[in-house]
């Protein structure tokens, strides 16, 4: 008989076998700031892991902007601690983490994320 924590690795690699696509994980590691010109030169990382992507809305920001919000399942062992400076690109569109969450018993992160569409 199995363990709960088995269960729960066995279900995460279903999900990702028969439902994930390649998607690239960018790492951003925020630089110093210039104080000439007032920007950062970010250091960017990027990897290829397989994530589910599942459902996502559009919305009006307060601004007046369209704004998709998609959430997404990452196996835990691909991505060491997601955070909201980090990006998801996936089929030509780039995605900002908005907020992060440990599911199926810690065996998966789920990643809401949000890009602009005008």
């Amino acid at each position: 008989m199995s363990t709960w924590a088995e269960e729960m690795t066995n279900l995460a690699d279903a999900i990702g076998d028969e439902l994930s696509v390649p998607i690239t994980y960018r790492t951003v590691t925020p630089g110093a700031l210039n104080l000439t010109t007032g920007k950062t030169a970010d250091t960017t990382s990027d990897t290829t892991v397989n994530a589910c992507r599942l459902r996502g809305r559009t919305d009006i920001a307060p601004s007046g902007k369209r704004v998709e919000q998609t959430r997404w399942l990452i196996p835990a062992a691909s991505v060491a601690a997601p955070d909201s400076n980090d990006r998801i690109v996936y089929d030509g569109d780039t995605y900002r983490i908005v907020s992060t969450e440990r599911s199926l018993d810690g065996t998966m992160w789920e990643l809401t994320t949000e890009r602009s569409l005008n």
